[in-house]
């Protein structure tokens, strides 16, 4: 990884790239300076700031003690942290590629913040050209997010529900029993399809 790649400014745990040095030591690997948030600066390998192997100056030594390394949480937060961080992830084009960051600082951050995911849940951006942060995140499952898509084309059709009724050979006089209650217009004209669905699960 060399100049090809700036991560000037991007945050490794209480590091942050100030300024590439290159191969300073023997050796093939490239270095980088940068900033511990403790205010001195040390001299780091790429690598072991994409891998997450440094995340001090020395000052402080990285935290081991959450104990939830194996969580399904960890493993979202090291998804974010690939995406955002490491140019050689497949994703990074559409994350760290773009601008989109992570404003957590630690895993623990992340954790306190969001805790742990619901069953059929994952972490979706509200924001998708937003950062990774407390007030642009939520726990979402799969349709939902694919809902959110950047690439998403909402397609509005205009009918009664006596016509959607005949279209979908539902009972006109259930959906506006649901219409009347409440409830949103996806479940009003597909909670019968869905029904079948999971029936024959």
């Amino acid at each position: 990884m060399g100049l090809k790649v700036n991560i000037t400014g991007y945050k490794f745990g209480e590091l942050t790239a100030v300024r590439f040095l290159g191969k300073i030591k023997k050796g093939r690997s490239n270095y980088w300076e940068c900033m511990c948030s403790c205010g001195k600066t040390s001299q780091v390998r790429v690598s072991h700031l994409i891998a997450g192997d440094t995340k001090s100056c020395g000052c402080r030594k990285p935290n081991k003690t959450h104990g939830m390394t194996s969580s399904h949480a960890y493993k979202i937060w090291e998804g974010m942290r690939r995406r955002c961080s490491n140019p050689n992830d497949d994703s990074y084009i559409h994350y760290g590629g773009r601008g989109i960051s992570i404003d957590w600082n630690s895993f623990e951050e992340f954790y306190r913040d969001m805790g742990d995911p619901p069953i059929g849940k994952s972490i979706d951006r509200i924001d998708n050209n937003g950062n990774y942060s407390k007030n642009n995140c939520r726990w979402a499952t799969q349709k939902e997010q694919n809902v959110n898509r950047r690439n998403n084309v909402v397609v509005t059709l205009s009918k009664t529900i006596s016509e959607w009724a005949d279209l979908l050979g539902v009972s006109p006089k259930a959906m506006y029993v649901r219409h009347k209650m409440g409830w949103s217009p996806e479940d009003i004209l597909f909670y019968d399809y869905m029904k079948k669905i999971d029936l024959r699960r």
